[in-house]
């Protein structure tokens, strides 16, 4: 990107990409950090297109397809880990300012973290960049839903990674909405559905991001549900195949409660299933 933009000069690309505003109000982002909050005309939204680079669009690809990741997910998947960690800090800063992007008050592993552990999502500017006809300001998120969101993107983020070393290849990742899967029988709601490649062989999952949270119920319930989605046959018209339910899990012990749950379920069940630690996914999921 040609133009620089410091904190200090931040209104002045403000005034030029054609931003209105109004005093006293605290909306988001910049409001909460300067009292004033922005809005954006068609025309400066045009003159903002123009000044993205092709990494920007990616990011925000990235948070519209995810929702939600930490500035160091963002960092690996579209900078140079190896390289200085500033340049991502900049760029997402600078949007931020903007609000292209919304940099969320809860940090991920605390003071320690640094940066690395800002949350980011779409802001109402990038939303509208992105086609929305009116962006709305990013929810307010608790610890337990931006610990298994983040772990879903952390999914994607291994996927992306282990591609680029040619340990497999990321055919496809959807995460929710996207890859729910509507029925007669009601819509199925995976956290995720992956497609890979090793060798001469494809794999297809849908993941269910297990963090230890849900009573034991709900998980048999869950997988009740993939059962009778299995029985409308409408993935395997898709693929030939049904998709293996992933259980992507963080301890051991959590993992063999799953398999104590999944031992309740019909026989036939058994072979939908698969467990893994979520710090094995995704070199397991091609073995």
């Amino acid at each position: 990107m040609s133009v620089r933009v410091e904190a200090g000069s931040v209104f002045a690309l403000l005034a030029l990409a054609g931003w209105r505003h109004k005093r006293n109000e605290t909306s988001l982002c910049v409001g909460a950090r300067t009292g004033v909050a922005m809005r954006l005309s068609s025309g400066g939204l045009d003159q903002l297109r123009e000044r993205l680079a092709v990494s920007d669009w990616a990011v925000l690809d990235s948070l519209s397809r995810l929702r939600l990741a930490t500035a160091g997910q963002l960092r690996r998947l579209h900078w140079d880990e190896a390289g200085p960690s500033r340049t991502a800090r900049r760029r997402l800063n600078r949007w931020s300012e903007l609000r292209v992007i919304a940099r969320l008050e809860r940090r991920i592993g605390g003071v320690r973290s640094g940066s690395d552990g800002f949350v980011y999502a779409l802001d109402v500017v990038g939303q509208r960049l992105l086609g929305s006809v009116a962006g709305r300001a990013p929810d307010s998120f608790g610890r337990a839903f931006l610990k298994h969101r983040l772990a879903v993107t952390e999914i994607y983020v291994s996927c992306v990674e282990a591609e680029r070393t040619g340990t497999l290849k990321l055919i496809e990742f959807a995460a929710e909405p996207d890859c729910w899967r509507p029925s007669a029988l009601g819509t199925l709601k995976p956290d995720a559905y992956v497609a890979l490649a090793s060798g001469e062989f494809e794999h297809y999952g849908f993941i269910e991001v297990d963090c230890a949270t849900e009573a034991t119920t709900t998980l048999s319930a869950k997988a009740a549900a993939y059962q009778r989605y299995y029985q409308t046959s409408i993935e395997q018209a898709r693929l030939g195949l049904f998709p293996q339910v992933i259980w992507a899990v963080p301890t051991d012990h959590r993992l063999a409660q799953i398999v104590d749950v999944l031992a309740r379920l019909p026989p036939e069940s058994w072979r939908l299933h698969r467990m893994l630690r979520l710090d094995q996914v995704p070199e397991r999921l091609v073995n």
